[in-house]
């Protein structure tokens, strides 16, 4: 009789540790990445940000196995996030304050030599290459977007830009594009919609220091000037637009957003 109720106990026994050995064993990797960290093997860590209403895909990046969400804006294709690519030397961009939280959710920040994959030796001179689908630091069959690139962006949310063909602002299109949440937020904030899941965040700069985070973002263009500068896309936690702006230093640090060839 003892040996039933023993027997009987190891059956119950062994059936709750096979339960516990399939909880165990739950594999949530096989969604769009789980890794942490910054410069291997890398996922979307952060989705608080992006906008629950939007249908994004997916693309991972082979070259380190980063998966993106991409969402289609007019008849374009966008990564909805930034770069985060370090190369295979983890020696491309930084992220900021050196923090590997800070890549995961920004991208990294690149010199403007970095974003096109050329020579430093432009960052003081002009490259005078074509920009047109300029691949630079983006994923195969991806390329760094040029001027026009940009202004088919604006346009596709409806944007108006104050001076076509030259530096100005896109109106409205910072509070279109901007993420929901992320942004500082203050009495002078103007909230983003992110109504077409472009999801931008503040990702900051780096010329020499650190500044910005929280508060504004920029995006390096693969369109540059005769004066040696280049140009890039800029918005600001308290301005409902977005500006083009160029900068006379190729050598500061932005982000970098990738458009499908």
């Amino acid at each position: 009789m003892f040996k039933l109720k023993l027997c009987a106990f190891c059956v119950v026994l062994v059936s709750i540790f096979a339960a516990m050995s399939l909880i165990g064993c739950d594999d949530s990797s096989t969604g769009p990445g789980n890794n942490g960290g910054d410069g291997g093997n890398q996922s979307i860590s952060d989705s608080s940000h992006f906008n629950p209403n939007i249908n994004y895909g997916f693309f991972t990046d082979s070259r380190n196995n980063r998966s993106y969400r991409t969402v289609v804006i007019g008849s374009k294709t966008w990564m909805a996030e930034n770069l985060n690519f370090a190369g295979s030397g983890d020696d491309i961009g930084v992220c900021y304050s050196n923090s590997p939280d800070s890549c995961a959710k920004y991208g990294r920040l690149y010199m403007w030599n970095e974003a096109m994959n050329i020579d430093s030796a432009f960052n003081r001179s002009a490259w005078g290459g074509s920009n047109v689908n300029h691949r630079g630091v983006c994923p195969a069959g991806w390329h760094l977007p040029n001027n026009n690139d940009w202004d088919n962006l604006m346009e596709a949310t409806g944007s108006v830009f104050s001076s076509p063909g030259g530096l100005g602002q896109w109106n409205e299109a910072g509070t279109k594009l901007k993420s929901q949440t992320g942004w500082r937020t203050d009495s002078s904030s103007i909230p983003g919609t992110d109504e077409f899941g472009f999801s931008a965040l503040p990702g900051g700069s780096r010329d020499g220091n650190f500044a910005g985070v929280g508060r504004r973002g920029h995006w390096w263009s693969a369109s540059e000037l005769p004066e040696n500068s280049a140009y890039l896309m800029s918005m600001d936690y308290n301005d409902a637009h977005m500006g083009r702006r160029w900068n006379n230093s190729k050598r500061i640090r932005f982000s970098v957003r990738c458009l499908r060839d």
